[in-house]
């Protein structure tokens, strides 16, 4: 199978899973199609087209088609009817040329969503243009459709390629306000003062929300979203860039009282990277780690070891969870004792050997000897909830 054959057929299977149609529906379109008159050379085209025999064939037939357009008859519906076939690149050519017929939308983007994601785990940038710039002729998706699109064209923020990042920044930008699951990512990005879109993704923030003057504006703008996942997926971008940690730390120890776990779950693995806390921090940590929720007590009884704070009471609470009914509060617990190097000496390898002893759970005792491993590894590893 060639690399082209390959993604075509990546492309069908993720199209799939996303087309939510119809079925009886699509049939009546399909038997509507057969009526209708179709221009001879719109025929003609969409029949090489369909032939994955002659791909230069394909593309030139693509681009006739591109420049006969949606007023010849039959062309957007012989269109409509290649989105729906077996044939992944037939999907690719015609949801490209449906870009912008209007209600098409529903048709085109999840298969240009489809092509965005594999053509970014593939690294084929050209496709990964392409799709972002399809995309983006779309000024008006649905609900939906956005929240279809919007995570792959985020992901793209981060490509190799710096055109299809700059085509990902566009298209979020030509949604104004509707993108603000992506402001936390493009702040983070424009922080980036040597990044040569840096200019750019702030330009596309302030199409977003037009206070933002600055990449930490933009930081502050996420952190005070209505969303608990976007917060706390801020919060673990600051995280993964400390030095932001020092410019953002009122915002963030406002958020030690937000009323959704995850986020102050993530706001106490946060602060463990702090350089230099001070007694102001370690409160927010002492009172973090009496947290009703294990998992945010675990946390900030974690950060305040790794910062010297009090390590005794916190290695306490630390090691009594390692008894807990929950198999992933046992294997965050020991996560935690393994990621803290011998802070605490020998009681943190004492304590995880005693609890793998009794450990019955086979996923909980296999992450219970990574961490014994780890107190050998000199490198730090970043927990990831779920995972």
């Amino acid at each position: 199978m060639t690399d082209l054959e390959k993604f075509g057929n990546l492309v069908k299977a993720k199209v799939f899973n996303l087309q939510h149609v119809d079925r009886s529906l699509t049939r009546r379109v399909f038997d509507d199609i057969h009526k209708l008159e179709t221009d001879p050379e719109v025929h003609r085209l969409v029949d090489i087209m369909k032939n994955p025999s002659d791909w230069n064939a394909r593309i030139h037939a693509w681009e006739s088609l591109r420049n006969l357009g949606p007023q010849i008859m039959g062309w957007t519906e012989s269109l409509k009817q290649l989105i729906y076939s077996k044939d992944g690149w037939s999907q690719i050519f015609s949801a490209e040329l449906l870009t912008g017929v209007p209600c098409c939308e529903n048709d085109a983007v999840p298969v240009l969503v489809s092509t965005l994601e594999t053509a970014l785990d593939s690294k084929k940038h050209e496709w990964a243009r392409m799709a972002c710039g399809a995309i983006g002729n779309y000024k008006n998706l649905s609900g939906d459709l956005l929240r279809l699109a919007l995570p792959v064209l985020i992901r793209a923020l981060d490509s190799g390629d710096i055109n299809v990042r700059s085509y990902a920044a566009k298209t979020i930008g030509c949604w104004g306000p509707r993108s603000i699951p992506a402001v936390a990512r493009l702040s983070i990005l424009a922080a980036n003062t040597v990044d040569p879109l840096a200019e750019s993704f702030l330009n596309t923030l302030r199409t977003i929300e037009p206070s933002i003057q600055t990449p930490t504006d933009g930081i502050r703008v996420a952190l005070h979203q209505n969303s608990p996942s976007l917060r706390t997926e801020t919060i673990d971008m600051i995280s993964r860039k400390p030095h932001l940690i020092s410019l953002l730390i009122m915002e963030l120890l406002c958020m030690s009282n937000d009323p959704d776990p995850r986020v102050r779950r993530a706001l106490a693995m946060c602060l463990s990277l702090v350089q230099n806390p001070d007694t102001k921090i370690f409160s927010h940590l002492d009172h973090l780690s009496r947290d009703w929720d294990p998992t945010v007590s675990l946390a900030a009884s974690y950060a305040c070891i790794r910062l010297d704070h009090d390590a005794a009471h916190h290695l306490d609470n630390l090691t009594n969870h390692l008894k807990n009914d929950q198999p992933m509060i046992r294997i965050f617990s020991a996560w935690a004792l393994g990621n803290l190097k011998h802070k605490c000496g020998r009681q943190q390898i004492y304590h995880l050997k005693a609890a793998l002893a009794k450990e019955r759970h086979p996923v909980t005792r296999e992450k219970m000897s990574r961490a014994l491993e780890r107190l050998k590894s000199k490198r730090l590893h970043f927990f990831k909830w779920g995972g």
